[in-house]
C-alpha cells in the first residue's frame, strides 16, 4: 500500500495480540505508485459502560523509508491499552525497526531490532536482535511469496501476574531469560480481485537449547476489501502457540478484529 491510511473503527474479539503483517507488504494496484516513503496510522477507541467504565485504545504507526537502491528502513509501533473502572488491565505493545530489501532481489539480508511487552501475560520485556536471509521466490503484479531463515538473540523478563494463583511459587520473583533462537518465516500477499487483497505471515522460532523441538509459532493475516478509493474494510486474525513459556501461562492465544479503513 502506497498511501497514508487511518482505521477509525475497529471491533476486537477475545485476547488482543499485536499483529506483524506490515502495510508495506500488501499487494494492490496502488503498489505501482512511485514514492520514497510509506506512512500509515491505525487508531481505534472503544468505551463501554457496564459495572465499571471499560475503555480500550489500540494504535498502529508505520513509517517506511524506501531508498534508491531498493532497500527499505521499516519503523513500526503497535500498542493496546484496556482499563476497567480506571484500573489498567491490559497494556501490550511492539516496537520494531527493520532494514531489508524491498522485494527486488532474489536473496538479501534482513536486520531487525524488536522490543515487546505484555502486562496481562506478565511479560515485562522481550528484546530481539537478529538477522535473516530473505529468499524472494515469486514477486509479480498482484502476488508475492517470500521465505526467510536466520537467527536472533532473545532477552526476556517475566513476572507472575498472568499466572493462576495456585501455580505461583512462594517468594516468586521476576525471571530473566536470555537465549538464541533459529528463526524462519513464510510471507505471502496477493490480490484476490481488483478490490480484495490478502496478506499473511507465519513465524516458527526454535530455541537453540535442549528444548529445540518446542518452537514458538505465530500466524498473522489480513483480508482487505477496497469498498472505494478512500474506504476499505479489513478483517484481521492472528494467533500464537508457545509450549515453552517462561512462566506457566496458556500455550495458545488468538485475536480477531475487523475495521473500516479511511485512505487519505
Amino acid at each position: 500500500m502506497k498511501k497514508t491510511s487511518l482505521i477509525f473503527f475497529s471491533l476486537f474479539i477475545h485476547c488482543s495480540l499485536i499483529g506483524q503483517v506490515l502495510v508495506i507488504d500488501r499487494e494492490r494496484i496502488s503498489d505501482t505508485l512511485i514514492k520514497n516513503y510509506l506512512l500509515s496510522s491505525t487508531l481505534s477507541f472503544n468505551s463501554d459502560k457496564q459495572k465499571n467504565n471499560v475503555t480500550d485504545f489500540n494504535s498502529h504507526f508505520e513509517y517506511d523509508r524506501i531508498f534508491k537502491n531498493k532497500y527499505v528502513l521499516i519503523n513500526s509501533i503497535n500498542s493496546s491499552i484496556t482499563s476497567n473502572g480506571g484500573k489498567l488491565i491490559q497494556n501490550e505493545g511492539v516496537i520494531q525497526v527493520r532494514f531489508r530489501d524491498n522485494d527486488a532481489r532474489k536473496f538479501s539480508p534482513e536486520f531487525y531490532l524488536q522490543y515487546q511487552w505484555n502486562g496481562a501475560w506478565g511479560m515485562e520485556k522481550r528484546l530481539l536482535q537478529g538477522i535473516n536471509l530473505r529468499e524472494r521466490w515469486v514477486e509479480k503484479n498482484g502476488f508475492d511469496f517470500i521465505t526467510a531463515t536466520g537467527i536472533f538473540r532473545e532477552e526476556e523478563s517475566w513476572n507472575w501476574i498472568g499466572v493462576k494463583e495456585s501455580l505461583i511459587p512462594l517468594n516468586a520473583a521476576v525471571i530473566n531469560k536470555s537465549l538464541f533462537r533459529f528463526n524462519s518465516y513464510i510471507k505471502s500477499a496477493f490480490q484476490i480481485s481488483k478490490n480484495i487483497d490478502f496478506s499473511a505471515i507465519s513465524f516458527v522460532q526454535f530455541p537453540l537449547t535442549n528444548k529445540f523441538l518446542n518452537p514458538r509459532w505465530f500466524w498473522d493475516c489480513n483480508l482487505n476489501f477496497n469498498v472505494s478509493k478512500q474506504v476499505n474494510f479489513q478483517i484481521h486474525y492472528d494467533h500464537m502457540y508457545d509450549s515453552n513459556r517462561v512462566v506457566p501461562i496458556s500455550d495458545y492465544y488468538y485475536s480477531i478484529s475487523t475495521g473500516i479503513q479511511i485512505v487519505l
